[in-house]
């Protein structure tokens, strides 16, 4: 659980450092640690774990675990990871918005030799 709660820590300052960034890389900033807290966190510890609880506590005869697996398991788990793919997808052009923002805005800012006349 340690390790969860890091996770989520991490998460959070991410959002909270979107908004002291400010402008349009904040804004991705946030964007991306809440799409990583809804569909990372949200679907391990909602549709996931339930399941997994589920396939833990059951008759492991082979009959009964086989059906489950092939009836409900299987379905389920393969929409829970598409959803993950694309949250992954989400994260992965946020991170590219936020990339081409930084580098527009660092080019718009003067050097600091000129800035501070060093």
């Amino acid at each position: 659980m340690e390790a969860f709660g890091r996770e989520v820590f991490r998460r959070v300052f991410t959002a909270r450092g979107g908004l002291v960034v400010g402008g349009a890389p904040g804004l991705f900033m946030v964007a991306a640690a809440l799409a990583h807290i809804i569909g990372g966190f949200g679907v391990t510890i909602f549709p996931n774990i339930p399941m997994n609880e589920a396939v833990a506590g059951m008759d492991l005869s082979p009959v009964d675990t086989r059906a489950y697996w092939l009836g409900t398991y299987l379905r389920r788990w393969s929409f829970w990871s598409g959803v993950l793919l694309l949250e992954g997808s989400a994260l992965l052009r946020l991170g590219l918005l936020w990339a081409t923002q930084m580098l527009a805005q660092a080019a718009r800012v003067p050097h600091a030799k000129a800035r501070y006349g060093t």
